[in-house]
């Protein structure tokens, strides 16, 4: 069989990879409406029409598999740029079935090539790995009361959790080592890197999973991996599109070398300069030195205005130097860039002088993004901004935060009612709210109709019931809102009734835009250059700054701290 043709896309912040993404598609597919329009476009971004004239209307929708690293971005590009169901048409023997993350294509092949079981699904009773590993953290709890775990703060971010810790270490190694050492070898290196504390907790996990006939992420991985390598299962499509390449872990691509086999056409589409989760593993070279027939630099940002720009660039060209350098051009107007210096997150004039810049621009309809390095520096400012009655929203669509009780609503609602009667604005569903988390009445008696007050006790603060809380919404939830009634709430003058203010992580805005982004130049540690090793340390730190400062479509306000990274 022939050698599949390679097209390789660099897409940096905001030039529309996506869509290029969804038009590529489209075409392949034979989508009539529009054609000329979609040949136009993919044309103007260096596609060569002799190229196009010959594949368009070529595939089915099932001949392509798409995968990309989260779950978030596929349902995005599925139903919001192709119009469909991503749950239902991923069945098997749907259209999208391939359409996945690289977890998700390796579990299909497993059940369609029947090495799985289906009786797992029906194991795992529609939880999540996470939501399993939850389960089990509670469990080991009865043992050693310190082993928590915060599902909300996967990853890098929240290794000080004992769980959470056990959770990324199994993750790292595996996608670092399992192609390099196999089944048998991978138990040692992961008990190597593990302290000794939190070595029965990891033959417990597997102890649990095997009881239960469950599966987590690793499994599926390392199954695909075993599988493909042995040539029990393979990809059945003509195409393979993956998104966000640079994101791949060593396992993840020796997983893509083998599902690329056969192919006729393989397209692979990311940004360097966007490689941040180089602690599973990532490496910007995966995307560099892959060779391609047909290389694409997507150069138009429909993001970022000139003065944003030009310090992403200048910011680019200095610190991330073993990537690809793309002169990119900006959306044409000015736009504006501002350094605060001299701040302190745990200032209160300083929080107030934000809080103001913050609510300026809200009231001018801006929407407005706060991004912190981590997850307890984002909700150390989203509790200063609630004390100041802004409601903030987070940017993880899977925060156990939103996890709806029926009637009631999530842990956020809860909040905004607090908020309301703190303002003295409230509706009767905010009295229902507050007094449902007093226990005056329960979900099932929220539609009765009582006078206002009865929802409300006098010292209604000190009845909240934390426990509830706390059993619905986690402990980082009872924690929060202890800690904003302990200090109380003064609701500033003049916040607009509708608004879009988010403060979060740069990991979770990738992918996300707003009209003005204040990035806080803070890291955990003071003296945080030693906890780098090497330069290539030192730069994957970098790419995770160029992210966030490549957010914003109007402003970039960057704010520096005594304990800033280097971003000039």
């Amino acid at each position: 069989m022939s050698s599949p043709f390679i097209i390789k896309i660099y897409g940096p912040p905001g030039t529309g990879k996506t869509r290029t993404l969804q038009r590529l598609v489209e075409w392949l597919i034979g989508v009539k409406m529009y054609k000329e329009k979609i040949k136009a476009e993919l044309m103007e971004k260096g596609f060569p029409e002799k190229w196009l004239d010959e594949n368009f209307g070529e595939y089915e929708l099932s001949d392509i598999a798409f995968a990309t690293f989260q779950t978030s971005a596929l349902r995005e590009f599925v139903e919001e740029r192709l119009n469909m169901d991503l749950e239902e048409d991923r069945k098997p023997g749907g259209p999208l079935r391939h359409f996945r993350t690289v977890h998700g294509i390796c579990q299909a092949l497993l059940y369609d090539f029947k090495i799985w079981n289906p009786e797992i699904s029906r194991r795992m009773g529609g939880l999540t790995p996470e939501r399993w590993f939850q389960i089990f953290a509670n469990q080991q709890r009865k043992i050693d009361p310190s082993f928590r775990f915060d599902p909300d703060a996967m990853g890098a971010a929240n290794p000080f959790e004992k769980a959470n810790y056990l959770w990324q270490v199994m993750s790292q190694v595996i996608n670092k080592e399992y192609h390099k050492v196999g089944r048998e070898g991978i138990s040692r290196k992961i008990l190597e890197a593990l302290p000794p504390s939190l070595h029965e907790h990891y033959f417990a996990w597997e102890r649990f999973k095997a009881e239960r006939g469950i599966v987590d992420y690793n499994d599926m991985l390392m199954d695909g991996y075993d599988y493909l390598k042995s040539g029990s299962i393979y990809l059945p499509t003509k195409v393979l599109i993956v998104d966000e390449f640079q994101d791949l872990s060593p396992l993840q691509f020796e997983i893509f070398k083998m599902l690329a086999k056969d192919k006729e056409l393989i397209i692979i589409a990311g940004d360097d300069w966007q490689t941040i989760f180089t602690w599973m593993g990532a490496d910007p070279r995966f995307i560099i030195e892959y060779p391609a027939d047909l290389e694409i630099i997507l150069k138009k940002t429909w993001r970022l205005p000139e003065k944003v720009l030009r310090q992403a660039l200048s910011y680019a060209e200095t610190n991330l130097r073993n990537g690809v350098f793309k002169e990119m051009q900006s959306t044409g107007k000015k736009g504006a860039l501002a350094h605060i210096r001299n701040f302190s997150t745990r200032r209160e004039e300083d929080i107030n002088q934000l809080a103001q810049w913050v609510l300026a621009e809200l009231k001018k309809g801006h929407s407005v993004m706060i991004l912190t390095r981590t997850n307890s520096q984002a909700l150390h400012i989203f509790g200063e901004f609630y004390k100041r009655g802004f409601k903030p929203r987070s940017l993880k669509k899977s925060t156990k935060w939103n996890k709806k009780v029926e009637k009631v609503g999530s842990f956020f609602d809860l909040l905004h009612s607090i908020i309301e009667i703190e303002k003295g604005t409230p509706s009767r569903e905010d009295f229902k709210r507050v007094g449902w988390a007093c226990g005056v009445i329960t979900e099932e008696e929220f539609d009765k109709e009582l006078p206002l007050m009865a929802y409300l006790k006098p010292n209604w603060r000190e009845e909240i019931i934390l426990e509830k809380i706390q059993e619905i919404w986690g402990r980082q939830a009872r924690r929060f809102l202890e800690k904003i009634l302990r200090e109380g709430l003064k609701p500033m003058d003049g916040i607009p009734e509708e608004y879009e203010l988010y403060i979060d992580t740069i990991h979770s805005s990738k992918g996300l835009e707003a009209d003005v982004v204040f990035l806080i130049n803070e890291m955990p540690r003071r003296h945080w250059r030693k906890f780098f090793r090497s330069m290539e340390e030192l730069e994957a730190e970098a790419r995770v700054w160029f992210v966030g400062m490549t957010r914003a479509r109007k402003a970039l306000g960057i704010v520096w701290t005594d304990k800033a990274f280097r971003l000039d």
